[in-house]
């Protein structure tokens, strides 16, 4: 899985609050599939926040 700017991204996880830009995808399978990734990291490190990041298609 290659990780791309907004630039070239159709894909976007970001803050839910705030929309800042987290990371970006060619599609909506792996952004989930990191999502996934960033929540359980998140469990680990006990700084879970339920709905804290957002998935979003980036309109180029």
């Amino acid at each position: 899985m290659k990780n791309k700017t907004t630039q070239d991204s159709q894909w976007v996880i970001c803050c839910r609050e705030s929309g800042d830009y987290i990371d970006g995808f060619d599609s909506k399978e792996e952004a989930e599939n990191m999502l996934v990734l960033y929540e359980d990291g998140d469990k680990m490190e006990d700084i879970y926040v339920p709905n804290f990041y957002e998935i979003q298609q980036w309109k180029r």
